[in-house]
């Protein structure tokens, strides 16, 4: 179909040089060394090249939530895990007991975070235990007294 004036440029459909869409199909085809469309198409969702990640004698592989000290799974709860991760995330970075409640339990009021100093405490008393089973008996989660906590790669 020739494009005429008048018509709705949706519904008309210009001619191109080389005759029809299956030729300029094939010439891009050449032009791309004979590879199709479907062979630039990006990874399946579900594939994550990018984890596990490594620091240290620490692995974290979030799609499947688990975290290993040198090869050995540390079975952790949900809100230990995501602590760990926060500190994993950023292991030079001195997290406040503040900041780390507002991390693991976002979208809350202030004092609710002010108030969830104990449980803190306790996760990373959780957490120390752990992976003090697990190490050399080195500490893992280090307090910096008057600041907060960082994890010890």
């Amino acid at each position: 179909m020739i494009d005429t004036p008048g018509s709705h440029p949706r519904n008309s459909m210009k001619v191109v040089q080389g005759g029809d869409r299956r030729s300029n199909r094939c010439d891009r085809r050449q032009q791309y060394g004979g590879r199709r469309a479907s062979d630039f198409s990006p990874p399946a969702p579900w594939r994550n090249y990018h984890w596990p990640q490594h620091r240290g004698p620490y692995s974290l592989n979030e799609p499947k939530k688990e975290v290993f000290y040198k090869n050995t799974q540390v079975s952790l709860t949900r809100k230990e895990y995501e602590l760990f991760r926060l500190l994993f995330s950023e292991p030079e970075q001195v997290f406040s007991t503040h900041q780390i409640a507002a991390a693991l339990w976002q979208g809350r009021p202030e004092d609710y975070l002010d108030a969830k100093e104990r449980e803190i405490k306790q996760l990373i008393y959780t957490i120390r235990k752990k992976l003090k089973t697990i190490s050399d008996g080195a500490e893992q989660i280090e307090n910096v007294r008057g600041f907060g906590y960082r994890l010890n790669p």
